[in-house]
């Protein structure tokens, strides 16, 4: 069966206070302005709830049936990593995997219209990456213009004095 990789993002202890601790960090109005949070007090305050990559990588290495070199749990715990054959993840989401073949793209991605979650999972796992969603292929090439703005100061495009098209390989703009 075919190889695919499915990242489990889990719940947080505090997904909504996050937010609001990244601004008041980043606030000069804000008491807590530039002190910065260590790996462990953002772990201990905004990891995953407790006792959730327990139960999830239980699950997984029990019922669902995964051996453990096919789950992977981040450093920072907040994601569980399935690699695993397609076959494996029809079963664990109730659904069907499929080729697509998406534009700018060489390889057919493999995703699914929609998944399910074992009820034993659901109280943990926020969403599951590579399952729904397309990637969206960079462009070849990005065209981008300028024009001269003050003769003395701007610098000139392939020595003209004139509006000239400039390519950008691999350029790919915010979502």
């Amino acid at each position: 069966s075919v190889p695919h990789t499915v990242v489990l993002s889990l719940y947080g202890k505090n997904d909504d206070g996050l937010s609001d601790a990244l601004q008041a960090v980043s606030d000069p109005e804000s008491a807590t302005y530039g002190r910065h949070w260590s790996r462990e007090e953002i772990a201990d305050k905004f990891g995953p709830r407790d006792g959730a990559i327990e139960a999830v990588t239980t699950y997984l290495l029990g019922e669902a049936g995964f051996n453990r070199n096919e789950v992977q749990v981040s450093p920072f715990g907040d994601c569980v990593t399935l690699t695993t054959t397609v076959g494996k993840l029809n079963s664990l989401f109730a659904t069907e995997f499929y080729h697509y073949k998406v534009d700018g793209i060489r390889n057919a991605v493999v995703r699914t219209e929609q998944y399910s979650l074992p009820s034993q999972l659901e109280a943990h796992i926020k969403y599951a990456l590579d399952t729904v969603h397309l990637p969206i292929p960079p462009p070849l090439s990005h065209s981008l213009s300028r024009r001269r703005v003050d003769g003395a100061s701007a610098d000139v495009i392939g020595g003209k004095d004139s509006e000239e098209e400039m390519i950008l390989p691999g350029y790919t703009s915010p979502a």
